[in-house]
């Protein structure tokens, strides 16, 4: 049974076909009762006021409206910090408000949504290669911190690149870098023979309290 969405495709699909499509003749093609048709039909009219109102009605337009939303969202509120407001003003912008929900609110639902979707899929990566890879009798990490719009704690495992901590915090002293090392030490096997580092005091005491290996500068 089709839903209401596939329904209105289906119709807008009918009404786009050459030639005239009378609401019988479209009710009997797409299998969807001749009162429904009628009213899907009102509703495309009342959205067709723009010359690219007819792409978004089609399967194809409409996943490419979701993939400019899902991305709009990624790259400019979760990797830069751009609010909803902002995010909302370019959608109306692009005069997309008849088709999807802009609205700020609506925006900071779905962006809540997409961080626990992230969350869940770096969880599953994680015990995957856990399960796959056997433990390395002896590592050596590096630590640092980076700076974008707010401070970033890295630890790479450096023989194989592969991150081991990867947070944004507020600031980079001893006790945050031991709260964000602490989950990844839980679940380690083997010996750390030393760690890189700029040889901030943090980043020594890190080394040689959490660690238990010696402290080498980069």
């Amino acid at each position: 049974m089709p839903n209401i969405r596939q329904r209105r495709q289906q119709v807008s699909a009918a009404l786009s076909s050459p030639g005239y499509q009378s609401l019988r003749a479209i009710a009997k093609a797409t299998d969807i009762p001749k009162s429904s048709v009628h009213r899907h039909q009102q509703a495309i009219e009342q959205r067709r006021q723009l010359p690219e109102s007819g792409l978004w009605e089609t399967a194809v337009g409409e996943q490419w409206l979701k993939r400019l939303v899902v991305g709009a969202i990624y790259v400019f509120s979760i990797k830069r910090g751009i609010g909803a407001e902002s995010l909302s003003e370019f959608f109306h912008k692009l005069r997309l408000e008849r088709y999807i929900g802009v609205s700020a609110s609506s925006l900071r639902k779905l962006q809540a949504r997409l961080e626990a979707e992230i969350l869940t899929y770096q969880q599953q990566q994680q015990d995957r290669l856990s399960a796959a890879c056997e433990p390395l009798p002896e590592r050596c990490v590096g630590t640092d911190e980076t700076w974008f719009e707010q401070t970033v704690l890295v630890m790479m495992e450096l023989s194989s690149g592969y991150l081991l901590v990867e947070e944004t915090v507020d600031n980079h002293d001893y006790d945050t870098w031991q709260q964000s090392v602490q989950p990844v030490l839980q679940h380690w096997q083997g010996h750390i023979r030393y760690c890189v580092n700029d040889r901030a005091k943090a980043l020594v005491k890190l080394a040689q309290t959490d660690l238990g290996c010696a402290s080498i500068a980069d």
